[in-house]
C-alpha cells in the first residue's frame, strides 16, 4: 500500500470515527432527554422521608381525639375539657375501667427520642400565642423527629382549628409555643 493509500485510509477512518460519534450522539440525546423527563416529575413528588407522613396523620388522629376526649366529663369535675397532658387520651379510664384509647398506647409512649411513633416523638404546647393554653377551650400539640435527617426533617404542630403544619427547625427540637399565626411563623400547611 503506498504512502497516499494509507493517508486516504486513515482519512476514511477518522471520518467514519466521526460519523459514528455523531451519529450515535444523535440517537442518544433523544434517549437522554426522554430520560430527564420521565425524571422531572418523580423529583419534584419525591419527599426525602416518607415517615413524615406517618407524623402529620398521628397529628390528625391527636386533633380528632380532642373533639371525643371534650364530649365527656372524664375528672367529674363539672368541666368538659381537653386532655392534658396527651397520653391522657390513651390512658383514661371509662365506667367500665378500660382505657378508653383515643389514640395508641404507641403515641401516648412517644415522648422522647427513645420510644418515637414511626420516627416522630410529641408533646403538649404550652402555650398559644405566648399566653397559656386554657384546655377548656384549646388544645396544641407538637411532633418532632426522633433523629433530626433520618427520621424525618420537618416539625409539626397542631392546635384546636385542625390544621396540621410543618416546618424544617434544623434539627429535632419541640415547640412549645403554638405561634398566634403559624403561617406569618414561616410554617406551613403539611398536607
Amino acid at each position: 500500500m503506498s504512502p497516499e493509500e494509507a493517508r486516504v485510509r486513515s482519512r476514511d477512518r477518522r471520518e467514519a470515527w466521526v460519523m459514528g460519534v455523531v451519529f450515535g450522539g444523535m440517537l442518544l440525546l433523544p434517549l437522554a432527554a426522554w430520560g430527564v423527563v420521565q425524571a422531572v416529575p418523580h423529583f419534584l413528588t419525591y419527599r426525602p422521608d416518607s415517615i413524615e407522613t406517618n407524623g402529620v396523620g398521628s397529628c390528625r388522629a391527636y386533633a380528632e381525639a380532642q373533639i371525643i376526649y371534650k364530649r365527656a366529663d372524664w375528672d367529674k369535675d363539672g368541666k368538659l375539657t381537653y386532655a392534658t397532658p396527651f397520653p391522657l387520651l390513651s390512658t383514661t379510664v371509662d365506667s367500665q375501667g378500660q382505657p378508653i384509647q383515643l389514640i395508641d398506647a404507641a403515641m401516648a409512649a412517644a415522648t422522647s427520642p427513645s420510644t418515637p411513633k414511626h420516627g416522630y416523638c410529641y408533646r403538649d404546647c404550652q402555650t398559644i400565642g405566648g399566653a397559656p393554653i386554657d384546655y377548656e377551650k384549646d388544645f396544641a400539640i407538637c411532633a418532632t423527629p426522633a433523629v433530626y435527617g433520618r427520621t424525618g426533617y420537618r416539625t409539626f404542630i397542631i392546635s384546636t382549628d385542625g390544621t396540621t403544619y410543618g416546618k424544617d427547625l434544623g434539627g429535632a427540637q419541640f415547640v412549645s409555643d403554638y405561634p398566634a399565626d403559624p403561617v406569618a411563623a414561616g410554617w406551613i400547611i403539611a398536607e
